[in-house]
Formats: structure tokens, sequence, C-alpha cells
């Protein structure tokens, strides 16, 4: 039995391929994937892109954590995603072998018991960082070029998470731009991540202390 308490995600639907990438930790090229094999749905009426949601983060790090001891044919991912996502609730309990209970999912094709209390915990924490993060910065073609940057600052965010994916100390950034908390730098780290919008080039950032 797959087990975790208050297994319920919203199901807005927001994420890009990248984010969802980053927030679940897996390489953009596995989501390609599962949109090819029919895993994932593909764009919604009248979406010019593919978009994704908090279920979609918990799906992903769930099956990291399930493959670690089995091997997930596509129609059984495709099975656990449309359970995840509630899309045959209403269904035969037979009709598909991830049986849904009140903390989570049993798995009726093998004899074994898993725990999705962790990956579903760093789910609601990835989703809610990005959430509180997006929410922290802002992008104005007055400061540093449109560039984002941290509100009521002129702290681009790429810059503070490329100094951390660099391997330059949390202690390190922190001293040099004290208005951000560990928070904001573990954001900042996953925004590094993403990749830029598409347009001309912007000029590298000279790293500096606040009032340097």
């Amino acid at each position: 039995m797959i087990s975790g308490a208050h297994l319920e995600l919203r199901p807005w639907r927001r994420l890009s391929v990248e984010e969802l990438a980053a927030l679940a930790e897996v390489p953009s090229r596995r989501i390609w994937q599962e949109l090819e094999e029919g895993i994932l749905p593909g764009r919604a009426k009248g979406r010019s892109r593919h978009c994704f949601g908090p279920r979609d983060v918990f799906y992903f790090r769930l099956v990291r954590h399930l493959e670690k001891a089995l091997t997930l044919s596509p129609s059984v991912r495709r099975e656990l995603h449309e359970a995840i996502a509630g899309v045959h609730d209403d269904r035969e309990p037979h009709a598909s072998p991830w049986r849904k209970t009140d903390t989570g999912w049993e798995f009726t094709s093998v004899q074994a018991s898993f725990d999705a209390r962790q990956p579903f915990a760093e789910s609601v924490k990835q989703v809610r960082l990005f959430i509180h993060g997006k929410r922290r910065i802002e992008s104005r073609p007055d400061i540093l070029g449109g560039e984002p940057v941290f509100k009521g600052t002129r702290i681009a965010v790429r810059h503070v998470g490329d100094l951390l994916l660099k391997g330059v100390p949390r202690a390190e950034v922190r001293e040099d731009f004290p208005r951000l908390d560990d928070e904001d730098l573990t954001f900042a780290a996953l925004f590094a991540q993403l990749p830029r919008p598409q347009g001309r080039p912007r000029k590298a950032l000279v790293s500096r202390r606040e009032g340097a």
C-alpha cells in the first residue's frame, strides 16, 4: 500500500515543462517522454503550451520513489497518473491496478508496501516554495533591463541562484545579500535551473555585495 497523510494537492495547472522538471527534479526529456507515451495529458484546448500542476510534481517524485523497487510499464504509470489526478474516481475498483484508499493508493499487481509520505512532503514543499518565490520577484524594464529581481531590490534572482549552483557557500551568499532569507536562496537556486525566456541576450551581471 502507498500511504501518506492527506494525499491531496490542488488541481491547478500553470507549470511549464521546464518548471515541472525543476520542481520534480527530473530531466525535461523524461517529461517529454511521458507526453509522447500518452501518460501525461496533452495541451488543453485553447492553450499554446503544455501546463502542469502540483499533482504532476507528486507523480514524478512518486515514480522516482517506486522505481527504486519496481519496473513500471507505461500502462502502469498511466494508471498511476490517472489515479493521482482523480480521472477515474467513479469507475469499477477492479478496472485499475491502483486502488485509492483514505491515505493513498494500493497497488494490487504486486505484494509490496510503499510509503508515499516522503515524496508527497517533498512535492508540497517544492510547490509552496515556487509559489512563494514567484510572488517575491518582479521584472521591470528600469531595473537591470528587465532581469527578474527580488521585489524592492536590485538583486537578480538568477545571479544569486547561479552563485549557489556554482558551489558558493550559502553563508557567503547570505553575507553578500543580507536582505535574502534561506527560502529566497533556495528559490533562487531553483529559478536558475530554468531556461531564460527567448529574446535578446542579457549582459553578464557583476557580483556585488549590497551597499558596496
